[in-house]
């Protein structure tokens, strides 16, 4: 039988955000003109660097809620 005291607890869910919002960006946007964009996965992420032709590290940061 569960006491259900787990019930209100969540865990949190990892993204990852390519902001081009740095210098090293050299003044790029993604293809819909906006600066950052979060992803689920990293690949995601590295795939979306390398589509615009830049290097860097993702981190991951806490999904919102």
């Amino acid at each position: 039988m569960a006491c259900g005291c787990q019930g209100g607890k969540t865990t949190a869910k990892l993204s990852w955000t390519v902001d081009l919002n740095v210098p090293a960006a050299e003044g790029k946007r993604f293809a819909d003109g906006t600066t950052k964009k979060t992803y689920s996965l990293a690949n995601e992420a590295n795939a979306a660097i390398l589509q615009l032709g830049l290097s860097g590290k993702i981190r991951p940061t806490p999904a919102n809620s």
